[in-house]
């Protein structure tokens, strides 16, 4: 059986060489899953620049938990360069970090729509917008415990990720 799909390498040597030097078929969402420290973040921005630095491939990085003043001091502490690649348009910060403040009830005229699917239709859109605006190729969403732990009642949390997935496969 022949595999006739395209892949995206990600550019982390380890990583490549396990996925068969192919890397990740093309418009795959991987959730990357650890504890703190493990190197989930470190794992999303080499993705990242090795697209844009590689492959010409503009990227969006969506915070759902630290500002990107904050990611751009970490990662310059890493050695890695990420604010020249937002000067240039080639990387686009989102900073969704005000989603864990969003409980309660949103009242939108005869309409009461929780303001955690409200706080979802807006990533959902920010990153369509910021995907759409550079042409990106590659998206970084970090971290996803964020936006699950926003949802206690597991059918909730199971919508709503597969909700940002199927919107992410889609745009």
């Amino acid at each position: 059986m022949s595999d006739d799909r395209e892949y995206v390498k990600t550019g982390i040597k380890g990583i490549d060489e396990i996925l068969a030097n192919k890397g990740i078929p093309q418009g795959y969402i991987v959730f990357v899953i650890g504890s703190p420290g493990s190197g989930k973040t470190t794992l999303g921005w080499q993705f990242l620049l090795n697209g844009i630095k590689n492959s010409n491939e503009n990227a969006v990085y969506v915070s759902l938990y630290e500002s990107p003043k904050y990611l751009i001091k970490n990662a310059k502490s890493l050695g890695l360069d990420i604010q020249s690649l937002v000067d240039e348009n080639k990387l686009i910060i989102v900073d969704a970090s005000p989603i864990r403040f969003n409980p309660g009830q949103l009242q939108m005229g005869d309409v009461s729509v929780g303001k955690r699917e409200f706080a979802l239709i807006s990533l959902i859109d920010s990153i369509r917008k910021n995907v759409e605006k550079i042409d990106a190729k590659r998206l970084v969403i970090d971290p996803l415990a964020t936006l699950i732990l926003q949802y206690p009642d597991v059918i909730e949390r199971r919508t709503a990720v597969l909700d940002l997935m199927q919107a992410v496969a889609t745009t």
